[in-house]
C-alpha cells in the first residue's frame, strides 16, 4: 500500500472522528455556522448533527471502499472545509472551527493552509485510488499492523494538525500583540 492510501484512510478517519464529535457535541459548531451567515434552522443542533452524521458517513465509505467515486467525495468533504476555513478566515471571524467537537481550534490561516493540503491529498487518492482500508491490511504480510499503525499515526498528526497547529499560531499571534514584537524575538524573556 502506498503513502497515498495511508494519508487517504487517515483523512477518511478524521472524517469519521470529527463527525461523532459533532453528533456528541452539536452545540460546538454553532458558532462557525452562524459565522458563515446561514439561516437559523440551518445553525441548529438537528443541523449539527445531520454535518456531523455525513462526515462520520463519508469517512466510513471512503474507509470501507477507497474507490474513485468514494475518494471524490472524501475530496469533496475536504474541499468544503477548506472553502469554508478560507470564508471564515478572510471574514475575520472570530468563530472556532468545530471540527472535533468540544477541542479548540482556532480558525486562522494555519488552519487554511492544514485544509488545503488535506484536499491535496485527497485528490491523489482520486487520481489513484487506494482501495478499501480491509484490502490494505490484507495485503500486508504482518497481518496489517504496520499499515493500521501508520494509519493511526497519521490520524494523530492530522488531529493535531487541526487543533494544536492552529492554537500555538493563535498563541504566537497574540504574544506579538502584547509585546510588540514577532513571537520569535520575545522567547525567552
Amino acid at each position: 500500500m502506498t503513502v497515498t492510501g495511508s494519508w487517504f484512510h487517515a483523512l477518511s478517519v478524521l472524517l469519521v472522528l470529527a463527525g461523532l464529535a459533532k453528533i456528541r457535541s452539536p452545540r460546538s459548531i454553532g458558532p462557525t455556522l452562524t459565522a458563515l451567515g446561514l439561516p437559523r434552522s440551518l445553525t441548529s443542533r438537528a443541523a449539527a448533527r445531520l454535518i456531523g452524521t455525513t462526515e462520520t458517513v463519508i469517512g466510513l465509505v471512503g474507509l470501507a471502499v477507497g474507490n474513485r467515486p468514494s475518494a471524490a467525495v472524501v475530496l469533496a468533504a475536504y474541499l468544503t472545509l477548506t472553502v469554508v476555513a478560507v470564508h471564515l478566515v478572510r471574514a475575520d471571524s472570530a468563530a472556532d472551527c468545530g471540527c472535533f467537537g468540544a477541542a479548540r481550534s482556532p480558525m486562522n490561516r494555519t488552519h487554511v493552509v492544514v485544509d488545503l493540503g488535506f484536499t491535496i491529498a485527497a485528490a491523489t487518492a482520486v487520481v489513484a485510488p487506494p482501495g478499501s482500508l480491509a484490502e490494505a491490511w490484507g495485503e500486508q504480510n504482518t497481518a496489517g499492523l504496520p499499515y493500521l499503525l501508520l494509519v493511526g499515526a497519521l490520524t494523530v498528526v492530522g488531529y493535531l494538525l487541526f487543533t494544536a497547529l492552529p492554537a500555538l499560531h493563535e498563541a504566537g499571534r497574540g504574544q506579538e500583540r502584547a509585546t510588540g514584537a514577532p513571537a520569535s524575538l520575545t522567547r525567552g524573556t
